[in-house]
């Protein structure tokens, strides 16, 4: 049986080499990303494998006529979406692989 740590270490170096390829390339943009090392405190190893994002694409993707919303803050211009009912404007995010919508900007999307 496979070391469930060691499983999720590939599967966060195999997404870290895809997203800095695509960085490299230029196909993803407005991504910031930052190194960490990570310290465990039950096994004393240290782990360089993950990386903290800042995802700076924020664009109108929701489609505000399709979607359901809880609540609208009017200050900062934000919505709480209903789960299973927050649906994107395809036109708007097709040339993006990865970004926040600008009127839900806690969810990360990515094509």
């Amino acid at each position: 049986m496979k070391d469930p740590n060691q499983t999720l270490n590939q599967v966060v170096r195999a997404i870290r080499s895809v997203i800095e390829r695509n960085i490299e390339m230029n196909i993803l943009n407005k991504v910031d990303s930052t190194s960490l090392i990570v310290l465990s405190n039950f096994c004393c190893e240290v782990n360089t494998n993950y990386v903290v994002m800042n995802i700076l694409n924020c664009i109108e993707a929701i489609d505000l006529k399709k979607s359901e919303y809880t609540t609208y803050n009017e200050k900062y211009n934000l919505y709480s979406f209903l789960p299973h009912t927050t649906y994107l404007d395809a036109n708007v995010c097709r040339n993006y692989d990865i970004f926040r919508a600008a009127k839900s900007s806690i969810s990360i999307y990515v094509s």
